[in-house]
């Protein structure tokens, strides 16, 4: 999965279902583009948890 076809694939999820997400767990978060944050905070509830398990020293970008 890359840098384009990531992003693009979490806004199609948002349109096929609008319903609000209560958590998220993100592995290999160090590997997330700031602009893909934007879109994932589309898909979460007010009040969402969220999990991230990031390294930077497996930094791919």
């Amino acid at each position: 999965m890359d840098q384009v076809v990531a992003p693009n694939l979490l806004l199609e999820a948002l349109e096929q279902n609008p319903e609000q997400w209560d958590a998220l767990v993100v592995d290999e978060a160090q590997d997330y583009e700031p602009d893909w944050w934007l879109v994932i905070s589309e898909l979460l509830k007010h009040e969402a948890h969220v999990t991230l398990v990031a390294d930077p020293e497996q930094n791919l970008y």
